[in-house]
């Protein structure tokens, strides 16, 4: 009886420490919002009535003061339900508000909100108002947001929590409501606030603030996210500069440092910091719509900010020889590296007439006489790698030169209902007489003007873009946004321009046609090489081939251990995509198809069964330009492309990168099995004798599985590979563990080109084997 009774108390015990774990698992799961969660609710709360607000909106509270009276209030909340009576309190000194029911056309974070439900009914409200005017705000000539009233604080002292969250917040919703491109970000915005306002508030002195309020609106990826303030500098150092298979390259060093760099140096130290150090260091801190601008400006600001003090250079020159210079940099206004460069020019002793036109240097009496000889050209060479002069924006906007607007999709804020954006019409565009072809020339320096005087030239019958990526921020910017701390001039992209199919120029910038980066041998000799190929009078006849894959492998960049091959046949491509199933168990997908437009997207096949909902989309045309495969180093590009992911319904782009390209042996190829190796697949990739094979094969259950060998080939057409079977992530998984190990072993001997023979001893995660002794393989034409 006993014995019974102390099991029963040890039951009861349980069932209560079951009860109570319960109840903690759910107290957790419905937890109160953190610090940085109240503050970001806080922020957005604070913004929907900043702008829609009727009695804000027209001026009649001070809602900065507001703000800094309620902050203290929402950061001592302890519960979600103290947060609410805070927020009430704010919304309520603005005045009533009739509340409504949350519709679907309210932002989604009301509804997510842990806030009474008559809190989110006054929020819903206030999102469907559309205030007759703007307080804070107001539309520029050209229709983009003016912020010049909204400049409260700006001497604020930064020492004060509650100023420095103003920043955080002002900014945060200057962006949320009048940013053209929010979704190109390439992160949940409030997330991004979420994550940077508690270093902003919890800055120990100006500088720190400084620091982080600068990493906080880089974020925003755009190459017009310019500022002025304090500890910020983004002079152009008084050199060009190039980034070059991963080194800092003199491009055209400014007048009065020629006697100490040339074209061609390799920066490798800046004040005895490695120069790949000193970018990463400035990188958080610099802004760009893509990896190549954002690098670039931080490797801008590692040399500027020091102007006419003594600064340290690690060269190394065309002698290979590393040299230590101390230069004295002066003010870039002094620089002249562009002086001597004409603004038109007709290039002499060419088999065709080429005119060059160079966009910053361009005058009147350049124009003049372009117009004169516009109509015997053969190429018309547009080099907008820098921003045109007045003289030529008012060239082009007079309908001086071949363009035209058609195919350009523009749209402003809508003030009435910020967020929202209205399409404006364009008619720009000129007809002057002209027969022959544009050619655009673009690079990293090419920004917003020359972005978008390149779409216009691009409206015209075949014109070309040669170069490389350009900013990708296109667009009238925002004006006058000033924050505390004394940040003015805060800039970001404010109005929308797209292709009329909806493809972005923003963080893409303008796509080149062909693909050209200098050289560091061509800077050295002199060479301007991406000119040189726009000016080639081969264009007058060619048009180039839109990029396409090669027979490679392909790495996925964000996925570790998976992979594509690339085989070309008589008919387009034969892609194998490796992938694993929900066990980690390796898996292939396989697509043939052409290339239309250097696009791939079709249908995969898996253990000989077509999935039309799992579509392989590769884009090698635009794809290497997008944010999610962009790549500092502009020579890294034409080897990429993007691909949606997952399969079946992609949500996301990763990248790929090719890594192993096949040459000309006869071995490159899909070798099929025939009799007994029937099932058998190698797919084959040499290089140089060096020979990577997948081998794709059934397992026990019938599943076509994949491993990987690499060895290479005698001189007598043989090789022995040790294949390695891999553990890894499914098309859907995350984190799951990578794992190798050996498989077993391959013997292949080569009888002819299309013709070999295999032995073949290897074991499958399932523990099943597949045993060749000497079977026969021939090579697939596709």
């Amino acid at each position: 009886m006993k014995k019974k009774g102390i099991k029963a108390r040890q039951n009861t015990v349980r069932r209560l420490l079951g009860l109570a774990l319960s109840l903690l698992m759910s107290a957790q799961a419905f937890a109160d919002l953190n610090l940085a969660q109240r503050l970001t609710l806080s922020a957005q709360v604070w913004g929907i009535a900043k702008y829609r607000h009727p009695e804000v909106t027209a001026c009649r509270r001070n809602w900065d003061q507001v703000l800094i009276n309620t902050l203290p209030a929402v950061e001592a909340a302890s519960s979600d339900a103290q947060l609410d009576i805070a927020l009430q309190t704010m919304l309520a000194s603005a005045g009533p508000i009739n509340a409504v029911a949350i519709s679907a056309a309210a932002p989604a974070w009301i509804a997510a909100a842990p806030l009474s439900a008559s809190t989110k009914g006054s929020l819903a409200a206030l999102a469907a108002t559309r205030p007759a005017r703007q307080c804070y705000v107001e539309a520029f000539a050209t229709g983009n947001a003016n912020f010049a009233k909204d400049a409260g604080f700006v001497n604020g002292n930064t020492d004060v929590r509650e100023i420095r969250l103003l920043a955080a917040f002002r900014y945060w919703n200057a962006v949320e409501y009048f940013f053209g491109y929010k979704e190109l970000i390439g992160r949940d915005w409030a997330g991004v606030l979420e994550q940077y306002v508690l270093p902003i508030a919890d800055a120990t002195d100006a500088s720190a603030y400084s620091l982080h309020l600068r990493s906080f609106m880089a974020e925003v990826n755009d190459s017009h996210g310019y500022v002025s303030g304090p500890n910020v500098r983004y002079d152009l150092a008084p050199v060009q500069l190039a980034y070059l298979n991963g080194q800092a390259v003199v491009r055209r060093p400014g007048a009065e440092l020629r006697s100490a760099l040339m074209p061609g140096d390799v920066i490798t130290a800046i004040n005895d910091l490695p120069t790949a150090a000193a970018v990463q260091f400035f990188e958080p801190y610099s802004f760009g719509s893509s990896p190549s601008v954002r690098s670039g400006r931080a490797l801008h600001m590692a040399l500027s900010g020091r102007f006419n003090t003594a600064l340290k250079l690690k060269t190394i020159g065309a002698d290979g020889v590393e040299k230590t210079l101390s230069l004295r940099f002066p003010d870039p206004a002094t620089n002249g590296f562009r002086n001597g460069i004409a603004g038109w020019q007709i290039l002499p002793n060419r088999s065709c007439r080429v005119g060059v036109v160079t966009a910053d240097r361009f005058t009147s009496g350049d124009g003049n006489a372009l117009s004169k000889a516009l109509a015997g050209l053969d190429l018309l060479v547009m080099d907008l790698r820098e921003y045109p002069s007045l003289a030529m924006t008012n060239f082009w906007s007079a309908g001086k030169l071949p363009t035209s607007s058609n195919h350009i999709a523009y749209a402003t804020p809508d003030f009435k209902n910020p967020g929202a954006y209205l399409s404006r019409p364009l008619n720009i565009g000129g007809a002057p007489r002209f027969n022959g072809r544009i050619v655009v020339v673009l690079e990293r320096n090419a920004i917003s003007q020359s972005e978008f005087l390149a779409m216009l030239l691009q409206g015209w019958p075949r014109t070309l873009v040669v170069g490389n990526q350009s900013a990708g921020a296109d667009g009238e910017v925002s004006l006058n946004l000033s924050l505390p701390g004394g940040f003015t001039g805060v800039q970001f992209t404010s109005n929308r321009v797209a292709y009329a199919d909806g493809r972005a120029s923003q963080r893409y910038g303008i796509v080149p046609d062909v693909h050209v980066v200098p050289t560091v041998a061509g800077l050295r000799a002199g060479l301007d090489e991406v000119l040189d190929t726009a000016s080639d009078c081969r264009w007058v006849r060619e048009n180039p081939a839109p990029r396409g894959p090669q027979t490679a492998l392909y790495s996925v960049e964000q996925r570790i251990s998976e992979g594509l091959a690339m085989i070309k046949s008589a008919n387009g491509y034969l892609a194998n995509l490796y992938l694993y199933d929900s066990l980690g168990f390796p898996i292939v997908r396989s697509s043939t198809s052409a290339v239309s437009g250097g696009v791939w997207d079709v249908p995969t096949e898996h253990n000989g069964m077509s999935n039309a909902a799992a579509r392989l989309k590769l884009d090698f045309q635009r794809g290497p330009y997008s944010s999610e495969c962009a790549s500092f180093d502009q020579a890294r590009v034409p080897n990429r492309a993007s691909m949606a992911w997952p399969l079946e319904a992609p949500t996301k782009l990763l990248c790929i990168e090719s890594f192993f390209s096949a040459d000309s042996s006869s071995h490159n190829g899909l070798w099929q099995g025939t009799v007994t190796a029937s099932g058998v697949q190698l797919g084959i990739h040499e290089n140089a004798g060096v020979l990577v094979t997948y081998l794709h094969a059934p397992d026990a259950t019938g599943t076509m599985r994949w491993m990987i060998g690499v060895s290479r080939v005698d001189a007598e057409g043989k090789t022995n590979l040790e294949m390695l079977r891999i553990k890894g992530n499914c098309d859907t998984c995350t984190n799951m563990p990578v794992t190798t190990e050996v498989a077993g072993s391959l013997e292949l001997r080569f009888n002819g080109p299309d013709s070999a023979r295999i032995k073949l001893d290897v074991q499958f995660h399932d523990g099943s084997k597949l045993l060749l002794e000497d079977a026969e393989l021939i090579r697939n034409a596709l």
